[in-house]
């Protein structure tokens, strides 16, 4: 739901039309502490992999929630854009290096 204006307008939005058909989501499920920490390695390099579109879906509804877009939908490829490139790794970097 998102809130306009004093009105709450309901949004529904299934997340399956934003992985490819060719990804798998059962790289989600980890079993350690290790696998978790490089399947966000992964993610952080670009690779593109369920999980990527998973965060550019998170992303792109916070930037929706944010008005940075005007759709999640928006909000989904300009994260996921980002996230592919592979710049994602070198910011984060730079983040936790300060």
């Amino acid at each position: 739901s998102v809130l306009e204006n004093g009105k709450v307008r309901e949004e529904r939005l299934d997340p399956s039309g934003f992985v490819p058909g060719n990804l798998h989501p059962e790289e989600f499920y980890v079993d350690s502490k290790e696998k978790a920490h490089e399947l966000a390695k992964r993610v952080l390099r670009g690779d593109s992999i369920a999980a990527s579109y998973s965060v550019a879906l998170n992303a792109g509804a916070a930037l929706h929630l944010m008005g940075e877009v005007d759709s999640i939908e928006h909000g989904f490829k300009k994260a996921l854009a980002q996230i592919l490139s592979g710049k994602i790794e070198s910011f984060w970097h730079s983040v936790i290096e300060d």
